[in-house]
């Protein structure tokens, strides 16, 4: 009589430790994809060239239920014994390329132009004074003279 007792606190205490409440926790981690293409185009200042096409993707099932069951004619197609699930995921990336050629130094030489008028219009409306000031002593010579040509 007590070896049955004995057997019965034994699977009491197995079910009761293998038996436990879990806590799921998910977590969605940032994913990020690169392609690139190795190629050379021809394109006009300001244009815009399509390099390419990238298409991808996947598809997959997962079954289920019991192994072999589902050959079966008419037990086969039970839900409760089978279950399948279908996925896919499809995508498509296009890479194109802009162009903006910069000239610096026009740019360089349109914004210099653009000071020295400027300048040249606030000295004939007399907001500025004919001679340029005095720079301070603290500066060295070498960059006095920098300072104080016009170019």
């Amino acid at each position: 009589m007590a070896r049955p007792i004995f057997l019965a606190l034994i699977s009491v205490f197995v079910v009761a430790s293998v038996r436990s409440n879990a806590v799921a926790q998910v977590v969605v981690l940032p994913s990020g994809q690169i392609t690139s293409i190795g190629t050379t185009v021809n394109a006009p200042d300001g244009g815009f060239v399509l390099l390419g096409n990238v298409s991808y993707g996947d598809e997959g099932m997962i079954q289920r239920g019991i192994p072999g069951l589902s050959y079966l004619p008419i037990i086969g197609m039970a839900p409760l014994l089978n279950h399948r699930g279908y996925g896919a995921q499809k995508g498509q990336t296009q890479i194109y390329i802009g162009v903006r050629i910069h000239d610096f130094e026009a740019l360089d030489r349109a914004t210099f132009l653009k000071g020295q008028q400027i300048i040249e219009a606030k000295r004939a409306a007399g907001l500025l004074p004919v001679t340029e000031k005095p720079l301070p002593a603290r500066i060295p010579a070498a960059l006095q003279q920098s300072f104080s040509s016009e170019r």
